[in-house]
């Protein structure tokens, strides 16, 4: 025994001696300090006129605290009629009651350090699956701790050491469900054994038509063992051997399980017995499962109390009645409600277990619950109407798991057939629009990987927390590579929204089955639709398409359009610190002309202009549209020569960069990006030109840039047609 810990122990005694002396307290203290002055020279091996001094002792001794072990005594030795222990590492005092208390706390010292050890060894043996050893030291420590218990006299000591007890009970206790677990497992076994037996001897049809259901029994892992009255079995070993470590007791209260003509001795170190169950096999008719036709799995009548049938194998997840399963149910008839009823692949997701209408089950008389085959953790404190459980993981593919409910009373446990479904979590990849505008109804396409139609349940459609009403349309699969995750388009018609004070998102929820959930937060952009001024327009200009196309009817000029509403500003990005304003059109017609088409931004409201040009912006000035308006900002670019028009200022622009006469066509969109000190041109998105201005221009705009602007364009000469782009309000990068 290492000495700092004896040091330790005469240390708690000197103490403990100081508070009872209190009436001789100059003498108890003379002698308490002659005792340690004894113990702190005892290094050197000897002490002069105080006796022997004896050597410590190794774990395989016989003497001392072995000896008292291996006789059962398990109360600290009394002084006045024991001699030292042979490992004592200094004499005994000569007062009996102080000689006493030495010797208990040597004993206290060494039980101390015996119960490290025996930890130790149990925490090995549990990693390396060698519960019924690692049971066995733990129950050994347990005994090291009650014998040093009697011997303490403060009660700050009992309480530590109780504390230790209790968690080596729980710790025993979690060994003990895991040997309970194994057992359960080889009785498992043992189980389907019998049954495939009887099914080989059996009609080839009655064979087939279980197989499946057979293949839902997990075998047991390849290195299991198992535990019966203490002899351990390996599975696919034919014989058994006694394990030494495991001894000849029999627990005092044991319940006993009986797997066929094996039993299975359990032991539960806090509680008294469960009860006897009964595995044997009956074929008896009562009680048996009935097949419901047109449905692919079994519907089973509640089980009453009075069945003369002694209950099968219900621990076991064997869902054949022939075989002695538990009754089974249908998730219709289940007299249990999962919510949700499931979970991803990988685990981890909580549900609840509540007692459904048909009722028929306690929800506090459930042991515990297992989904295919996996046992779940339960993560809340016991409710009145419902627990929670963490969902296990499954290695398998997704899809429909049964549920196995062992009841504390095992007679009562049933099987949920298919009561739970395992998925891959459902990812919202694109959607088409991505931008829907204000006051319409609009069609929308969203792509969701991890879904098949079958499994959708609905789509929620919400602004803010409001619901937005809509409405699948269509529901299509899309064709994917071999290997990769499935993957639906779901066709969505969203009601009109009315316009917001500021510019909305929409949000995008798909649901399906077992609580497999996406939510695309902020997904779908609203928008104001743009459309032309229809009170404000040139004479040869016919307003389409719900004022979003602009067609000239005839000739080649008077047809200027102005946008209804002022253009939405951009943000300040990385690109644009300062924000800006774009907008496109889109080509839809042409004509046999020389001259073509312009388009611009101007801070007049279309609702002041009175004076529409006859011909071309430019050559009337846009400053003449409305005599009014003080301070007008326009600015205006195309036609041919290419030339770049700011506020009455012509700016020449080289043909070599973008000529619109030669190179738009029908069917091209045209972008107009508008910062203070430079205006940006993008055909079909791609960048065609890109002016900038002085800095009287750009000083004079960024005034100006606060203010509204709407949106110009000249449907002049080759150029006939033209549609806004509502959907294209950001520009390229």
């Amino acid at each position: 025994m290492p000495n700092d810990l004896l040091l330790d122990a005469f240390d708690g005694l000197a103490a403990a001696m100081r508070r009872r002396a209190s009436e001789e307290e100059e003498e108890a203290v003379a002698e308490i300090d002659k005792l340690i002055e004894g113990v702190s020279s005892s290094s050197s091996g000897s002490v002069e006129g105080k006796g022997p001094v004896h050597e410590e002792p190794s774990r395989g001794s016989s003497g001392g605290a072995d000896e008292a072990e291996q006789s059962g005594d398990c109360n600290p030795p009394d002084a006045s009629t024991t001699a030292p222990p042979s490992g004592m590492m200094m004499p005994l005092p000569e007062d009996p009651e102080l000689s006493n208390l030495c010797m208990s706390w040597y004993y206290a010292g060494y039980y101390t350090g015996r119960y490290q050890t025996l930890k130790g060894e149990a925490e090995q043996l549990e990693a390396l699956n060698r519960l019924p050893e690692a049971k066995k030291a733990m129950m050994e420590a347990m005994e090291k701790l009650i014998v040093i218990r009697p011997s303490l006299t403060e009660d700050s000591d009992k309480a530590c050491v109780d504390g230790v007890l209790r968690g080596l009970v729980e710790d025993a206790e979690r060994v003990q469900l895991l040997l309970r677990l194994d057992k359960l497992s080889h009785a498992w076994e043992q189980e389907k054994a019998v049954a495939r037996s009887n099914s080989d001897k059996a009609s080839e049809s009655v064979a087939e038509g279980h197989k499946d259901l057979m293949d839902l029994l997990p075998a047991p892992p390849s290195e299991f063992k198992t535990v019966e009255d203490g002899v351990v079995s390996e599975s696919g070993v034919g014989s058994m051997t006694k394990d030494e470590n495991l001894g000849e007791e029999e627990p005092s209260s044991p319940s006993e399980v009986v797997a066929g003509d094996k039993d299975v001795t359990e032991e539960s170190m806090l509680s008294g017995p469960k009860g006897s169950v009964s595995f044997n096999l009956s074929e008896s008719d009562e009680g048996r499962d009935e097949v419901t036709e047109g449905r692919g799995s079994w519907v089973a009548p509640k089980p009453e109390r009075a069945v003369s049938r002694t209950s099968d194998v219900s621990i076991c997840a064997s869902s054949m009645d022939e075989v002695g399963s538990v009754v089974s149910y249908s998730s219709e008839m289940a007299p249990l409600v999962i919510e949700p009823a499931g979970a991803p692949r990988q685990g981890g997701s909580r549900f609840t277990v509540e007692v459904s209408a048909e009722g028929g089950i306690q929800l506090e008389g459930i042991a515990y619950l297992k989904i295919g085959g996996r046992p779940c953790a339960e993560v809340a404190a016991l409710e009145k109407t419902r627990r929670q459980f963490l969902a296990p993981m499954t290695r398998g593919l997704p899809g429909p798991a049964d549920v196995l409910v062992v009841m504390e009373d095992a007679s009562e446990s049933l099987l949920l057939r298919a009561a739970f479904e395992y998925y891959d979590k459902m990812e919202i990849v694109d959607a088409t629009p991505r931008s829907l505008a204000y006051g319409r109804k609009n069609k929308v396409q969203v792509t969701v990987l991890n879904l098949v139609g079958n499994s959708l349940v609905g789509v929620e459609v919400r602004l803010g927390e409001k619901r937005v009403d809509s409405e699948i349309v269509t529901v299509t699969g899309r064709a994917v590579p071999k290997g990769d995750p499935p993957c639906t388009e779901i066709g969505l018609a969203i009601t009109p929204i009315e316009r917001g004070r500021s510019r909305e998102c929409l949000s995008v929820k798909v649901l399906g089955k077992a609580g497999n959930v996406v939510e695309a937060i902020d997904y779908l952009r609203l928008y104001r639709p743009m459309v032309f001024e229809s009170r404000v327009k040139g004479s040869r200009v016919k307003l389409e398409e719900e004022d979003t196309v602009a067609m000239r009817k005839s000739g080649i000029n008077n047809a200027v359009v102005f946008s209804k509403d002022p253009i939405q500003k951009l943000p300040p990005t990385a690109s644009l610190p300062s924000g800006g304003l774009y907008y496109s059109i889109t080509i839809i017609k042409t004509a046999t002309a020389m001259k073509t088409f312009a388009l611009g931004l101007t801070t007049i409201d279309p609702s002041n202009v009175t004076n529409l040009p006859s011909s071309r912006v430019q050559e009337d000035a846009i400053a003449t549209l409305a005599p009014k308006v003080e301070g007008p900002c326009s600015l205006l670019i195309g036609y041919d020569p290419l030339q770049l028009w700011v506020n009455g200022r012509t700016h020449k622009v080289s043909s070599r960069q973008w000529r619109p006469a030669r190179e738009v066509s029908a069917g091209d969109s045209i972008g107009l990006l508008f910062v203070f000190d430079r205006v940006v041109v993008y055909q079909n998105r791609t960048l065609k030109l890109e002016v900038h201005m002085d800095n009287d221009e750009a000083a004079m705009f960024r005034r100006c840039m606060g203010r509204e602007w709407w949106a110009v364009v000249d449907v002049l000469g080759k150029v006939s047609g033209v549609k806004l782009n509502s959907d294209d309000s950001v520009p390229p990068e």
